[in-house]
Formats: structure tokens, sequence, C-alpha cells
């Protein structure tokens, strides 16, 4: 006689909810599903009516939320356009105080929009370093330190820099060489004069990117969507309002008619 096993049941999981139709693939949707809650909590439907009516007010709220998230896109994507038209992106420059033509010619104010506030603050921390490590080198120099450790104490890319340049030639000959005069030449004409002008350059880039972002208004498009905002408002108003209207009915009792006033 064989023995039947016995098979405990295996716990799963309850299927998640369906995902409503009305949202978009890239929305979230246990955001959405959070709403809900917080609004059926708060207004306690009963019935399908109050419940159809507060499903109403989420996706009233949903889509306000959209225009929120649209009017920055808008503001975002003017503000591109524009940095990708020359004569704008002049006149940005110009009025955040850039008037010099190199230095211009230096700033891409696309990039600029990319960046931050934090990633200005790094990079102009990192560029004074470098204006530090330069004129240390020049004391150095006319201190009458060691050529060899005139070098050791530049950065890495400033000792790139000098070692490509050894590589060049003028009329056929070598354009430096290897001693502190030479050094002491390159680092004063060229590569000091670079990271100071390429500090200021940086050092406006906050200046820009509020400049930038303040002509980014684009009041027609955004009109548009004001005016989307104002008629979801009025249906956010009427929906409360029929929800409000239907619990008071369901709420108050009805009048207890007096004897004998029947017909």
């Amino acid at each position: 006689m064989s023995t039947l096993a016995v098979v405990s049941p295996v716990a799963s999981d309850p299927p998640p909810a369906p995902r409503p139709a009305g949202l978009c693939p890239w929305e979230d949707g246990d955001a959405f599903a959070g709403l809900l809650e917080a609004f059926i909590k708060a207004h306690a439907p009963d019935g399908p009516a109050e419940r159809s009516l507060v499903e109403r007010l989420v996706w009233i709220e949903w889509r306000r939320k959209r225009l929120v998230a649209a009017e920055a896109a808008v503001h975002v994507a003017h503000a591109f356009d524009r940095a990708s038209d020359d004569h704008s992106t002049r006149k940005t420059l110009n009025r955040a105080g850039i008037t010099d033509r190199k230095a211009r010619d230096d700033i891409s104010v696309g990039e600029v929009l990319r960046g931050s506030d934090t990633d200005d603050a790094e990079t102009i921390a990192a560029i004074r370093e470098g204006v530090s490590d330069v004129e240390a080198a020049l004391e150095m120099i006319d201190a009458g330190r060691a050529y060899k450790t005139v070098v050791a104490r530049l950065d890495e890319d400033m000792r790139d820099w000098w070692a490509g340049e050894l590589n060049e030639t003028e009329d056929g000959k070598p354009k430096y060489q290897e001693d502190c005069a030479s050094l002491k030449t390159f680092l004063a004409g060229d590569a000091l004069p670079w990271r100071r002008g390429w500090l200021t350059v940086n050092a406006a880039r906050p200046a820009i990117r509020a400049q930038a972002i303040a002509e980014s208004f684009d009041p027609v498009r955004l009109r548009q969507l004001w005016d989307m905002e104002a008629r979801l408002d009025r249906q956010f108003e009427k929906s409360l309002g029929m929800l409000i209207r239907l619990q008071e009915m369901r709420t108050t009792p009805s009048p207890i008619a007096e004897p004998g006033s029947g017909s």
C-alpha cells in the first residue's frame, strides 16, 4: 500500500493591482495609487457614485501635476532652443556681464545649463588651485630653485602641457629648452594667463545660468498651460461640490411627515 505525500499549499502573493489605463508609460503607478488612497481616506466615498467622483478628483489632481512638469519642460526647451542660436547666446552672455569676445567664444550656454552651481564651485576651486600651482612655480624659479624641482611642483596637466611644448619648433628650432628660463617664459606668457582667463569664465557660470533660465520664460506656451490649469481648477471645484452634496444627502435624515399631511 503506497503512502500519499501530503502537499502543503504554497503561499503566493496577491497579484499586483492593474495599472490605470490613463497613466503614461513613464508615470509612477505607485504614486498614482498612493494619491488615490489618500483621497479615498480623506473623503470616505460610499457607493459607486461617490467613488466615481473621488476618482475624478484624483485624475484632475494628477493632470494638474502633469501641467506643473510641463511648465518646467517648457522652460528647459526654450532655454536650450535659445542656447543653440548664436544671436540669442551673444545677448544672454552680454546681459550676464560677459562682454569680452574671446571669453564669449569659450563659453557654451548649453553646457552651462547642463551644469549646476555645485559643479561650478568644484571646478572653480580646482582652477584656483591650478593658478596657485603656477604662481608657486614662478616664485620658485625667481628664488633660484632647480629646474626639475620646479617642474615637479606643477600639477599633472601643466606638466603634460609643458612636455608637449618642448616638442614644438619655431623656424626649425626648438621652441623651448629644458631650463628654468624657458619654463618661466611658458608659465608667465601662456599657462598663467590661460588659467586666470578660464577662472574668470567659470566664475561667471552661475550668472550665465541664472540669466539663461530667466530668459527661458515663454509666455505664449505657458499661457496655454495656465488656461488648462484654470479649467482643471473649475472641474475640481465642480466635482468636489457634487461629492459634498451627495454625502450630505446620504447623511442628512429625511424629514418626518406630520400626521394627517398625506392625501
